[in-house]
């Protein structure tokens, strides 16, 4: 990015919003009588502000804080234009609009050149442009930071990232994915600030719920899951068509839980049988029933987890390390959260974990002209396998993308036979479903995907193409 490019937004706001400024300062700062000297003090806090809060401040007032006039700052910046600049100018300006900031895994680092970023509440996969900032980036670490669309590529923008020395597995991630609010360098500061801060930040909120929390939580679920069988009358996947006896919404409710306390994390498994029993299929259920599902899978005792349930082993392991979690990876070893009991589903591509296959056995399909709704071109066969050790799924998940990395269809292919399905999953149906290709349930997908679905089966013909699928497992599974 061109130097002063954003110094210019900060200009503008400091010259022409002299109302908002007092507000977003109050904002951030969570003070109603401060007074702010961006090189002292907040006067009622009596804390020196550090270059690190000035420069999340600053951050946040250009990306997230919203003006009176019901505009952010780079919005109202390109409508009014004041400093007269270019079309072209301009139009870096909208670029940075696309930007998203949060907690981020470093996964690849290439030195001077590019550093790849995992989103951990998308799962989006970011390349970096970056040179500094690559010889200090170490692999596996967590990152409070923006990436922004600069020209064709992504930047770290804003303020500096802030290093967090916790590693999460992908069954940790599953749940921060559940949260879809948005984080925002607000965020961050409370935790930096923790003692300061009054309110918990989203990434705190719920870890320190008492026991007694805990139990009111669990009665609360029961209530819900009770009230949902009562209304949908539904007993084990079976609509009854009549008012359920009570008895009868006991034991279902005890057969879910049963099934929770015994479950071993495999994905699509066991909260797909959950699904099952609350719905009747699997066929796109509501995301009030997804909701239900994840509120019971996690507060109610895995055995897995000794007998806790994966609410209770948050717990456990940030209770180990609240006091240390700011240090550096010199005082500290880097804490890993292990299994948390949470379902899997987690799906990474092939060269994230196995980066000396980049480029190799890609498969590419040449479309010479538009054909049932696909337009003339290439699309490549991007692969990704499951991130769990533990699960021996046998399946590649499969994004077929154009030409400008727009992926148009997600799609599943389970390699083995119907009956080994049938003995891993415990599921005759769900074990169908996952044998051979087919579009996943939970994948991008768009008006072209059974154009795209079609096209891969046909290439499934070749057989070399499946037992690469074989060996990249292997390859996969074995560098986790």
């Amino acid at each position: 990015m061109k130097k002063g490019t954003i110094s210019k937004l900060h200009e503008y706001f400091f010259k022409n919003h002299q109302a908002d400024a007092a507000i977003a300062i109050r904002e951030f700062f969570q003070s109603e009588k401060a007074d702010y000297d961006r090189e002292v003090t907040i006067t009622d806090r009596e804390v020196t502000i550090t270059d690190r809060e000035d420069s999340l401040f600053m951050e946040w007032i250009t990306f997230d804080y919203v003006l009176q006039n019901g505009k952010k700052l780079i919005d109202n910046f390109i409508s009014e234009n004041p400093l007269k600049l270019s079309v072209q100018e301009l139009e870096v300006y909208e670029n940075l609009k696309m930007n998203k900031y949060g907690m981020f895994e470093i996964l690849k680092v290439k030195i001077d050149e590019y550093i790849d970023l995992e989103s951990l509440q998308s799962g989006k996969i970011y390349r970096v442009k970056e040179k500094m900032g690559t010889h200090d980036a170490e692999l596996k670490t967590l990152l409070f930071c923006r990436v922004g669309k600069v020209d064709d590529h992504w930047e770290l923008i804003g303020s500096d990232s802030v290093s967090y020395p916790l590693n999460y597995t992908e069954r940790a991630k599953a749940l921060l994915r559940q949260d879809k609010s948005q984080m925002t360098p607000k965020d961050t500061l409370k935790l930096l600030n923790r003692q300061n801060s009054k309110q918990p930040s989203k990434f705190e909120a719920g870890l320190n719920m008492s026991n007694e929390e805990l139990e009111d939580k669990k009665e609360k679920i029961i209530a819900q899951l009770t009230k949902y069988l009562e209304k949908n009358k539904l007993l084990r996947g079976k609509p009854t068509g009549y008012s359920t006896p009570e008895n009868k919404i006991k034991s279902t409710v005890q057969d879910i839980l049963k099934t929770v306390f015994q479950a071993k994390g495999k994905p699509g498994d066991d909260t797909w049988k959950i699904i099952y029993m609350l719905v009747g299929s699997l066929k796109n259920p509501s995301q009030k029933v997804i909701d239900l599902v994840s509120d019971i899978w996690n507060y109610f005792p895995h055995k897995a987890l000794g007998g806790l349930s994966p609410a209770q082993k948050v717990q456990e392991v940030y209770g180990k390390n609240s006091e240390d979690i700011f240090k550096s990876k010199k005082e500290i070893n880097v804490t890993e959260i292990n299994d948390l009991g949470l379902p899997a589903g987690a799906f990474l591509p092939l060269v994230v974990i196995v980066p000396e296959l980049d480029g190799k056995d890609v498969k590419t399909i040449v479309l010479t002209e538009d054909k049932n709704g696909l337009r003339a071109g290439s699309y490549k066969l991007i692969e990704n396998f499951c991130a769990d050790r533990q699960c021996d799924c046998r399946k590649v998940m499969i994004n077929l993308v154009n030409d400008k990395n727009e992926i148009l269809a997600t799609m599943g292919f389970g390699w083995e036979g119907i009956k080994y399905y049938e003995k891993w999953i415990n599921d005759k149906k769900l074990a169908q479903e996952m044998t051979g290709a087919y579009l996943e349930k939970d994948g991008i997908q768009t008006e072209h995907s059974r154009e795209c679905l079609r096209l891969f089966k046909k290439v499934l013909k070749d057989l070399y193409y499946v037992n690469c699928f074989r060996r990249h497992y292997k390859q996969f599974k074995a560098s986790l």
